[in-house]
């Protein structure tokens, strides 16, 4: 084996830890909130994900969705007052 084959194949192997550290990630945040205010179910993102091509702009509509989900988390929980997402403030009720 030659030394640029070793170093594609470590490279490509630090490169699937971190993506597949990144989709457990997701798929905790996603799980740890409530299920009445979950917008996706958590195994839906990460199969999703995974779909070649689809999968580039599925990750778009997740961020949303993870988004979407913290804030009324937050809310739900009033865990804080205000919260500023990319789309405006979230007040807590």
């Amino acid at each position: 084996m030659s030394t640029s084959t070793f170093i594609g194949l470590a490279i490509g192997g630090a490169a699937l830890l971190c993506f597949g550290a990144f989709l457990y990630t997701i798929e905790n945040a996603l799980r740890l909130c409530s299920l009445r205010l979950g917008r996706i179910p958590p195994w839906l993102v990460v199969c999703l994900i995974v779909v070649p091509i689809f999968g580039f702009f599925w990750l778009f509509f997740v961020v949303l969705a993870l988004n979407r989900s913290l804030a009324a988390e937050y809310r739900s929980r009033n865990l804080l007052r205000e919260w500023r997402s990319p789309r405006g403030t979230c007040q807590a009720e």
